[in-house]
């Protein structure tokens, strides 16, 4: 008969069992401990992973040096405390720019006195204002919450980019957000906004001179760049996406409504060439926050004041349910675009966004995405001299995901076929320092044009494409370039290395429907922008 083992017995399986799993824990705080301290301090692993395909996950770890005891919880840790087992969220790590910050802060201090009528009148608005936004927000906003992509355009130059992006959208990047084309009267004619209409789902072209204008905002004309900030104001979307005409998106933009980072904050920007002490490049002046009574953000005291990097507004997300006040400075700022105050001290729309959210108190829900750009250039065959077409701008995770066709990378629909540039080399992003070396003295005839000394082909060569598809970051290659890139020559990736790349179908792409557009635009019953010719 089998005994069952007594009481003591009991007791010494207990304990032998809790002294093993008391070990086994042990062990593994050791393994942790050791993996996270192990190697030289500051070093950075760098898995394989491509900056041009979002379907690999980014996993390059953050060196400790990147660390300090004032830093807040980082979006990951914060997603993935929020995050539920049913609905995991993606895992987001800092890339390879660990000195660039993605938010920035100001101060009250003694408003400056106004140096001109139109700065007295712009802080008189300002005064008289504020206790009206205390309390409410007007903006016109839907019951149901809608995401949609707003895109200011008006005029054959920027409606034919803004055709070719939504041809993009719909058939290369399955992208079926809905999408407003806004303009002013007379920016478009009725067969060419029939053509948007018919041509695509989910399309509607929205004329903002014919919408209700707030009335507790000075009367103001709209116009110029003050008609992205109208388009906020005024759009049936809450949650939006705001998108120039001459910018293509790489990757689907509607998966950035649900990243961590936008669900976080409420908004995403991007950040521009420039950053300290470069501010002269940018034009943005400190007396813009000064006349209304806060520092500027790159002051001494502003967190994160060393890293700081003017915004580039070609794309940005904002929640406007959750943003109402910002929406609402966001127009006060912009509105004064024609007494010559914004354009004196901010060069135009791009940083009003965040003086907006500063006069909002709320600078720690602007989320600028931490990533340099790059620049694409055009091999022009008959000179030693490269042109500007455009910039490339990162998603959060470091991939590429809007083409910005500035400068020559502007399209005229009504030119002549095969005028039209291609990007025959990619840049490293750019640390601010190495963008302003490669800029400095380079315009030409309303553009840029650098000397091909001032980059380098092949640098990257070591880094082999697996696939097609992806490059190795290694410290000895593409790291080391995207760290410590600070002076010239650049490295530059050619149209060869990016073969098979979601960044090198959209050139091929977009070049491709540019080129069928001017030939349609050559036919001689076409009618299709025509009516604008006189708009270039």
């Amino acid at each position: 008969m089998r005994r069952h083992p007594g009481p003591s017995h009991r007791q010494s399986r207990s304990k032998a069992s809790f002294i093993a799993a008391s070990l086994i824990l042990a062990l593994l705080v050791v393994i942790a401990i050791a993996a996270r301290f192990s190697g030289s301090q500051g070093r950075v692993t760098y898995p394989l992973d491509s900056e041009f395909d979002e379907s690999y996950p980014q996993t390059a770890l953050r060196s400790e040096e990147s660390i300090t005891q004032q830093s807040p919880p980082s979006v990951s840790e914060i997603a993935n405390v929020q995050s539920s087992p049913e609905k995991p969220k993606p895992v987001v790590a800092p890339k390879l720019q660990f000195n660039v910050l993605s938010s920035f802060s100001v101060s009250p201090i003694t408003a400056s006195a106004p140096s001109s009528p139109e700065q007295v009148a712009f802080v008189q608005g300002y005064e008289q204002l504020q206790p009206i936004l205390s309390v409410t927000s007007y903006i016109p906003l839907n019951h149901q919450p809608v995401r949609g992509i707003i895109m200011p355009a008006g005029k054959a130059l920027r409606l034919g980019s803004a055709y070719v992006a939504v041809q993009l959208l719909r058939e290369e990047l399955q992208c079926d957000l809905p999408i407003e084309i806004w303009h002013i009267a007379g920016e478009i004619d009725a067969h060419t906004k029939a053509v948007f209409e018919t041509s695509f789902s989910g399309v509607t072209c929205r004329d903002a001179t014919t919408l209700p204008y707030p009335s507790h905002h000075k009367p103001a004309s709209i116009k110029g760049y003050a008609l992205k900030a109208f388009a906020l104001y005024a759009t049936s979307f809450t949650e939006v996406i705001l998108l120039d005409a001459d910018n293509l998106p790489v990757l689907n933009p509607a998966l950035l409504f649900d990243s961590p980072e936008y669900q976080l904050h409420g908004s995403m920007f991007w950040p521009d060439l420039f950053a300290l002490p470069l501010s002269r490049v940018s034009g943005i002046q400190a007396q813009a926050y000064h006349l209304l009574g806060w520092s500027e953000p790159w002051a001494p005291s502003a967190v994160g004041n060393s890293s700081f990097m003017f915004a580039e507004s070609g794309q940005f997300l904002l929640d406007r349910r959750r943003h109402a006040d910002v929406v609402e400075w966001a127009w006060f700022i912009n509105s004064y675009g024609d007494d010559g105050v914004y354009q004196q001290l901010m060069n135009g729309d791009k940083d009003s966004f965040l003086l907006a959210f500063a006069l909002a108190n709320k600078t720690t829900e602007y989320y600028q995405v931490p990533e340099y750009v790059r620049l694409c250039l055009h091999d022009v065959a008959e000179g030693s001299k490269l042109e500007h077409v455009g910039i490339l701008h990162h998603n959060p995770q470091g991939h590429v995901a809007f083409f910005h066709c500035t400068s020559g990378g502007k399209v005229n629909p009504l030119a002549a076929p095969g005028q039209l540039w291609q990007a025959h080399y990619t840049t490293v992003p750019l640390p601010a320092q190495a963008a302003w070396d490669l800029f400095d003295g380079a315009a030409e005839s309303g553009n840029y044009r650098y000397p091909r000394d001032r980059i380098q082909a092949g640098a990257l060569k070591q880094c082999a494409l697996i696939a097609g598809r992806q490059l190795e970051y290694r410290p000895s290659c593409a790291g080391v370039a995207l760290q410590e890139q600070n002076s010239l020559p650049v490295s530059v990736l050619t149209q060869q290395d990016l073969q098979g790349t979601k960044l090198s179908t959209v050139y091929e792409a977009s070049h491709s429907k540019f080129v069928a557009l001017q030939e349609m635009m050559q036919m001689p019953d076409q009618k299709f922008l025509k009516e604008l010719a006189w708009l270039r």
